[in-house]
C-alpha cells in the first residue's frame, strides 16, 4: 500500500471514516486526491470493459451506474475539505465582524456538533437551559454547567471556533453512553438522547419550575415546555394515542407533503413549536445494509390543517391528493429529465476531451438546452401546484416553514453531518459544518438536502418573530465580542439574565484568547 500521509488520515477519521477504507482508497487512488475522495465517498467500481463501435452507449450505462456524472459536484466537496484540511491545521484564530462561532471535530463528533448549533439556536430550550442552576454537584448541574459555557461561548467567544469537549464530556452519564462519544452515531438516535438529557436536568434545576409535570398526562418529556417544542401526539390505526419526538419518512413518498398526506391525514392531535422529520435512506439489499442516495424533496413551506384529528373535510383531502399526484407526476418528470441531462453532459465532456464525433456534440448541446428548457418548466410548474395546496388550505394556524436539514454524506456505516440552519434574521441560509461556518446559497441547500438530506426541521409560522430576535441577539452580541476581544462579559447589560459564573468564565477564556493571539 502507498503511504497516506498523517493528515489526510486525521481529518477523514475525524469525518467518521475507518482507518483501513481510507488506506484502501488511497491506495487504488494512487496518491491521486481527487481519485481518493470520490472513492471514499461514492465506493471503488471497476471500469467496464469499452467497445469502440458501441462507444456512446457504453458510456452512457457506464455512467449512468456507476454516478460518475457528478464530477464538478465531488471537486466541490474537495475544494471545502481541503479547506476544512488547512483550518484544521492552525489554531482557532480571532473571529471576525458578522462570524459565527464553529465547534472542533474531536473524533467523530459531527453529528452532536451539528446538534449543539441546532440546540442553542432555539430561543425557548437556550433559555430554559441558562435558567437553571449549575454546579459540579451532580451529572445534572455538571451537564447544565457545561451547556451554559458552550452555549455562551457559540455566542460570545471571540475566536473562530471553540472546543465541546467538556460538554461532550458531561454527556456520558453511564459507561454504555459513551458509546456515543467517538463512535458513528445515528443522528435521530443522538438527537432524541441529548434532548432528553436537557429535559431530565431542567425539571431538576430550572428555578422555577423544579421538577414541573403534569401527573395527569402520559408525555414524551417531563418539562411541559420541551413537550410544547418538540412533541408529536397522533392517533395511531388502533385509535390509540402515541407521543414521538420526530416522524419518520421512506424515500417512497418522495416528498415531505405526500408523506404526511399518505400517513398522517386526519391523525396528528397536537403538532410541537419543532416538527422534525427523518428520512430513512438505509435499505437492506442481498443480505447487506446499504444507504441509498436516491432523490426525495423536502418542501420549504407547509399546511398542515389536513393532518390534523377530526378533520373531516372529505372534499378538501380529495382535491388536496389529487394536486398531490400531480406534483409526484410533475417529480417524476424532473428526475427524469436531469438524468437525462447529467448523461448527456458526460458524453459531450468524454467527446470533447477526445475531439471525436463533431456532428454528434453539436447535436447533443442542443439536445442538453432542450433538456434545460423542459426542467425549468416542470420546476415552474411544481411550484405553482404547491402554491395552490397550501392555497387549499386556508387556516393560519397550521403553517410550518422549513428550519434546518442535517445532511450526511457516506455510507450506511461512516460518513459525515452537517446540518443547515436558515438564519431569519439575515434570510439566508447557514451551513454549520465543525469549525466552518458559512452563508450559503438556498440552491445548494436544495441540492444537497434532496439527495443526502437526513433529518428536516419545519417551524411553526408563529415563532418566526422570536427567533429572529434570537438571531439578532447572537449577532449583535458577537459583533460586539469582535469589536472588543477582551470585553467583560459580565458587564454586558444584554447578557444579565446569565450566570454570573458563566459569564465570568467565558471572559476568562476570551482574554486568554486574546494573550495566546498576541503572542
Amino acid at each position: 500500500m502507498q503511504s497516506v500521509p498523517d493528515q489526510i488520515i486525521i481529518a477523514c477519521k475525524e469525518m467518521g471514516y475507518g482507518e483501513m477504507n481510507i488506506r484502501k482508497c488511497w491506495d487504488l487512488a494512487k496518491g491521486d486526491q481527487v481519485k481518493f475522495e470520490t472513492y471514499l465517498w461514492e465506493g471503488y467500481v471497476e471500469p467496464p470493459v469499452q467497445k469502440d463501435d458501441n462507444l456512446n452507449v457504453n458510456i452512457t450505462n457506464y455512467l449512468k451506474k456507476n454516478g460518475l456524472l457528478q464530477t464538478n459536484y465531488f471537486q466541490q466537496i474537495q475544494k471545502d475539505s481541503l479547506q476544512e484540511h488547512k483550518l484544521y491545521q492552525r489554531t482557532s484564530r480571532l473571529r471576525g465582524k458578522d462570524q459565527y462561532v464553529g465547534l472542533a471535530n474531536i473524533g467523530n463528533t459531527c453529528s452532536i456538533n451539528s446538534i449543539l448549533q441546532y440546540c442553542h439556536q432555539i430561543p425557548q430550550l437556550f433559555k430554559l437551559s441558562i435558567e437553571c442552576q449549575n454546579g459540579e454537584k451532580d451529572m445534572y448541574h455538571k451537564f447544565i454547567l457545561n451547556m451554559q459555557s458552550l452555549f455562551l461561548q457559540l455566542i460570545a467567544s471571540n475566536l473562530e471556533y471553540v472546543n465541546p469537549q467538556q460538554a461532550l464530556n458531561t454527556m456520558c452519564w453511564d459507561a454504555q453512553e459513551q458509546q456515543y462519544i467517538g463512535v458513528q452515531q445515528d443522528i435521530v438516535e443522538i438527537f432524541n438522547l441529548i434532548l432528553n438529557k436537557f429535559d431530565k436536568s431542567i425539571r431538576r434545576l430550572h428555578l422555577q419550575n423544579l421538577m414541573a409535570t403534569n401527573v395527569q398526562r402520559v408525555e414524551l418529556f417531563g418539562n411541559q415546555q420541551m413537550n410544547e417544542l418538540f412533541q408529536i401526539v397522533f392517533m395511531n390505526d388502533n385509535n390509540q394515542k402515541e407521543y414521538h419526538p420526530n416522524l419518520v419518512a421512506t424515500l417512497n413518498h418522495k416528498n415531505i407533503r405526500t408523506f404526511l398526506l399518505k400517513e398522517f391525514a386526519n391523525k396528528i392531535l397536537e403538532l410541537p413549536k419543532f416538527l422534525r422529520i427523518s428520512v430513512n435512506r438505509i435499505n437492506f439489499r442481498n443480505r447487506a445494509i446499504v444507504k441509498s442516495n436516491d432523490e426525495f424533496i423536502i418542501d420549504n413551506l407547509l399546511n398542515l390543517e389536513i393532518c390534523m384529528y377530526n378533520n373531516n373535510n372529505a372534499n378538501k383531502k380529495e382535491q388536496i391528493s389529487i394536486l398531490q399526484n400531480q406534483i409526484n407526476e410533475l417529480q417524476k418528470d424532473i428526475q427524469k429529465f436531469r438524468q437525462q441531462h447529467s448523461c448527456l453532459v458526460g458524453v459531450l465532456k468524454i467527446y470533447e476531451d477526445e475531439g471525436i464525433f463533431w456532428d454528434l456534440i453539436v447535436y447533443l448541446k442542443k439536445k442538453i438546452d432542450g433538456l434545460l428548457s423542459q426542467i425549468k418548466i416542470k420546476e415552474e410548474q411544481y411550484k405553482q401546484q404547491s402554491s395552490i395546496i397550501n392555497q387549499q388550505q386556508s387556516s393560519s394556524k397550521f403553517q410550518y416553514r422549513i428550519h434546518s436539514i442535517v445532511v450526511h454524506f457516506g455510507s450506511a456505516w461512516e460518513g459525515h453531518n452537517y446540518i443547515y440552519i436558515y438564519n431569519f434574521f439575515l434570510e439566508k441560509w447557514m451551513k454549520y459544518n465543525d469549525i466552518s461556518v458559512n452563508l450559503v446559497s438556498e440552491h445548494q441547500v436544495q441540492n444537497d438536502s434532496k439527495t443526502y438530506g437526513q433529518l428536516v426541521t419545519y417551524v411553526d409560522q408563529e415563532m418566526i418573530p422570536q427567533l429572529k430576535a434570537h438571531y439578532q441577539f447572537i449577532q449583535n452580541v458577537g459583533n460586539t465580542v469582535v469589536q472588543q476581544p477582551n470585553r467583560d462579559l459580565t458587564k454586558m447589560a444584554e447578557l444579565s439574565y446569565i450566570p454570573q459564573n458563566i459569564l465570568a468564565s467565558v471572559t476568562e477564556k476570551n482574554r486568554q484568547n486574546l494573550g495566546n493571539q498576541c503572542r
